[in-house]
């Protein structure tokens, strides 16, 4: 996380405030690629006049480590589907990638993409639709009004009566904080407000 919130007010010239998710959504297309750079040449000369890429390193150690581990996980990714036809989220959850095999190289650099990115963008869709069937059972047996209205990516928007929302609050994190047990616990971010727009 900090990885894009301390090179956001870098780049951005400023300093700390409270409103955190502002940099880290403001900074993280930018950030990411300068990362990537150190073992991709995208971008690179782009990146490089910024001295962007090696201040990233140089503050955060464990990132190129990280990195390079990534890479590693990336490209067993890719044999995998290539040999097996598939990738599977934590949950065993199958992504059939045909395109691997494809006699069209583009074709076959997008099976790449679908391989690396599948495991985890659909590890984090199965733990949502587990986190909101969880949340739905306990909203019901509790018997409140409240509702779960909308499913952003990895972001639940409910409307609450104001009688329900300290019970609504400890259901909502129980619920997202619960649904798998990772090495990294996951955790929930909570804002409140009249309207969607002020909540962001």
């Amino acid at each position: 996380y900090y990885l894009h919130i301390d090179p956001a007010i870098e780049v951005l010239a400023t300093t700390r405030f409270p409103s955190v998710p502002y940099y880290h959504i403001s900074n993280k297309p930018v950030d990411m690629p300068v990362m990537w750079t150190k073992y991709w040449g995208l971008g690179r000369v782009f990146y490089l006049s910024l001295g962007h890429q090696d201040s990233v390193f140089d503050e955060v150690p464990e990132a190129e480590e990280l990195m390079r581990r990534g890479m590693l996980w990336a490209a067993d990714g890719k044999e995998y589907a290539k040999e097996k036809g598939y990738v599977e989220t934590l949950f065993n959850r199958r992504r059939y990638i045909p395109e691997m095999n494809s006699n069209n190289f583009m074709v076959r650099q997008f099976g790449a993409r679908v391989a690396i990115n599948a495991p985890i963008q659909g590890t984090a869709a199965d733990i949502m639709k587990i986190a909101m069937i969880e949340l739905y059972k306990q909203m019901k047996n509790r018997k409140l009004d409240s509702k779960l209205l909308l499913q952003i990516h990895d972001e639940l928007l409910l409307e609450v009566k104001e009688e329900e929302k300290d019970i609504v609050k400890d259901i909502l994190i129980t619920s997202m904080e619960n649904a798998m047990k990772l090495t990294v616990p996951l955790k929930v971010d909570l804002s409140e407000a009249n309207n969607w727009y002020e909540a962001k």
